[in-house]
């Protein structure tokens, strides 16, 4: 029989469910020390020389330096959104702080070490053309290579290779029928090409006025090449990447992602996310900014010419804020002062997201990155990722629980999902019934957001309301731009371009 492999809540630095395991925090300070600039030091914003520190009540130091040049600004969120905002405004002399409520940082791009081993927990990779993203990350020394990123269907118990960006060889998949082949080859990829403007500059306000927004990509699907593009196309893309169901996807989203996974040609960084956003950090600390993790923060206020950020127990201010978390997140906080706005953001519906790291024993290496199956075929697990298969250092798999799973088991025991993906898991993957020797569970409560019919127009509505945010608050976040990394760090970089004229007062 096999050995049961321990299973834990991943950066929760709390014990294993199994076998009084310690599960270590993931990506968490150690102690009162913090790694900055290349060297272990206390948790300060610079070697503890950059000149004085005040200090909030509550909490301890949140980092304002007064030999700092420029205003302060406080960050809220540590994903990708929050950091290319810091690190852009960090770069213009401003002194920053990051607030980040995990003890890791990314957001729904995060990784992971653990043991010597590293792992990017979703789906997370650049395109080629992801110009912000890629340009930004190789200013923090970070590099990427590519990577095959081939799918493949688990479709009547046998695995079949399917690959969007090669018509010939989506033609040549067993995954899809002849009848779907032809029609995806002579309708629907043409209709992409026709409107690629659309689907490479992501023009939202076009999108907007189509009819493709207006209705879900099921109805559309199933509509124009019936149920089987719905079941067996659509359900495994969205739930792999978005964590939604057709049923309450905009078309027009769902023809954006399509276009993207058959022209893009996927990269990924070096030496995983954990290690990027670790370099991210150390360059924004070293020029004085502060990465703070674990505090949940529970309101922003604006007074004047200052903004005021509260968590359980303290308080800081500065001139200005960043608030880079999920919409159902900030909402509450922006009630008091600017209620339209808080308003629109409600009407981002939150998704949760899960995923299982599994930790094994020996390399897994086969031609696919991303193994799904059809609804109806799926069972829990929208899709296995293969980490060996990028060649960044991961490794082992991360399974990324389907839709329905994710709500059913966002706040179950890391044991009971386990538990409930495990024969799936074993069955999609026979080697993993013996190899499994670490089991972690993550969880996104605020995953995501639903891109229900009219995102496209909703989207556009909220530019008319930015005025009453003011001009020291900004919104971060890839649900403002585009589903992916490269969508986060443009918003995070617009948002800090709108703050740069305040340090210029």
């Amino acid at each position: 029989m096999a050995t049961l492999p321990r299973v834990g809540v991943g950066g929760s630095g709390g014990l294993a469910a199994r076998g009084g395991s310690w599960v270590g925090r993931a990506n968490g300070a150690v102690g009162p020390f913090r790694r900055i600039g290349g060297h272990w030091g206390l948790g300060l914003a610079s070697a503890g020389l950059a000149g004085d520190r005040r200090f909030r009540r509550g909490g301890g130091a949140v980092g304002s330096f007064l030999g700092a040049v420029g205003m302060r600004v406080l960050v809220i969120g540590g994903g990708p959104a929050g950091l290319a905002a810091a690190w852009r405004l960090s770069e213009a002399g401003h002194a920053v702080t990051v607030i980040e409520r995990r003890d890791r940082l990314g957001g729904r791009a995060a990784g992971v070490e653990s043991r010597g081993a590293r792992a990017d927990l979703l789906a997370q990779f650049l395109a080629d053309a992801d110009a912000a993203a890629k340009a930004w990350l190789g200013r923090a020394g970070i590099g990427w290579r590519p990577f095959s990123g081939h799918d493949a269907l688990r479709r009547r118990g046998r695995v079949h290779a399917l690959e969007y960006g090669s018509v010939a060889r989506l033609l040549a998949s067993g995954a899809l029928s002849w009848s779907l082949k032809w029609k995806l080859g002579t309708k629907y990829l043409p209709l992409l090409q026709r409107n690629r403007d659309l689907w490479e500059n992501g023009d939202g306000d076009r999108l907007a006025h189509t009819a493709w927004d207006a209705e879900t990509v099921a109805d559309w699907g199933a509509r124009e090449f019936g149920e089987e593009f719905v079941d067996v196309v659509a359900a495994p893309v969205l739930g792999t990447y978005l964590a939604s169901l057709p049923e309450e996807t905009t078309a027009a989203m769902f023809h954006l992602l399509a276009w993207r996974a058959h022209h893009a040609r996927p990269v990924t960084v070096d030496s995983g996310w954990s290690a990027a956003w670790a370099a991210v950090c150390g360059g924004i600390e070293a020029r004085g900014g502060r990465i703070v993790r674990g505090r949940a923060v529970v309101g922003v206020q604006v007074d004047g010419d200052r903004v005021r950020v509260t968590w359980e127990g303290g308080e800081d201010e500065a001139e200005a804020a960043v608030v880079a978390v999920p919409p159902a997140v900030a909402a509450p906080w922006l009630d008091a002062w600017a209620p339209r706005v808080a308003q629109w953001l409600r009407g981002f519906d939150p998704v949760p997201a899960i995923s299982v790291w599994l930790r094994v024993a020996t390399p897994l290496r086969p031609a696919h990155f991303a193994l799904s199956a059809p609804r109806g075929e799926r069972g829990p697990l929208a899709a296995l990722l293969y980490l060996d298969g990028k060649g960044n250092g991961t490794a082992g798999l991360v399974a990324i629980l389907a839709p329905e799973a994710a709500r059913e088991l966002v706040d179950a025991a890391a044991e009971t999902v386990w538990d409930r993906i495990r024969p799936t898991v074993e069955d999609w993957e026979p080697r993993a019934r013996q190899g499994v020797v670490d089991v972690q569970v993550f969880r996104w409560a605020e995953g995501g957001v639903r891109f229900r019919p009219g995102y496209f127009a909703h989207r556009r509505a909220g530019a008319e309301l930015t005025p009453e945010l003011g001009p020291r608050v900004r919104l971060a976040g890839d649900y403002l731009v585009h589903p992916s990394i490269d969508g986060a760090v443009r918003s995070g970089q617009e948002a800090a371009r709108a703050l740069l004229p305040l340090g210029s007062r």
